[in-house]
């Protein structure tokens, strides 16, 4: 029964996060390097947010670099949102982290305001509002 309940918890916590969503760059070297605020650039002028995976069943926690972010809005009254690049969205010379509370981080940049939730999958930066 044990079995069954670890293998269905299994399943549903990678299935959080999907492949096209997301990065994986395990070992960052020379090839990205780190912009402040958990943000990371490659060569290519990627942007990535870093946040840490900790759903493993092996207790091995995983960076996750993510150069999509989730943009809430609302349509027809309905809170909705859409997955967008990084690049299109992040103001780079004004993005600054504001405070923590909680699991709960916010940013802003001279555009926009953000938030990362602490997940088990490691989450996903939020753009929450335009200024």
């Amino acid at each position: 029964m044990i079995k069954i309940y670890l293998l269905i918890l299994a399943v549903l916590l990678l299935s959080c996060t999907s492949k096209q969503d997301v990065e994986l760059l395990p070992n960052v070297s020379q090839d990205y390097y780190s912009l402040g605020n958990n943000l990371f650039m490659d060569l290519d002028s990627n942007i990535y947010f870093r946040s840490i995976d900790k759903s493993s069943i092996s207790d091995v926690d995983y960076t996750i670099y993510s150069n999509y972010l989730r943009y809430d809005t609302l349509v027809n009254n309905k809170m909705t949102y859409i997955i967008l690049e990084l690049n299109k969205v992040v103001d780079l010379n004004s993005f600054e982290y504001i405070r923590t509370d909680g699991l709960t981080t916010y940013y802003s940049d001279k555009n926009r305001n953000y938030f990362h939730l602490v997940m088990a999958d490691g989450g996903m930066l939020h753009c929450i509002s335009d200024k």
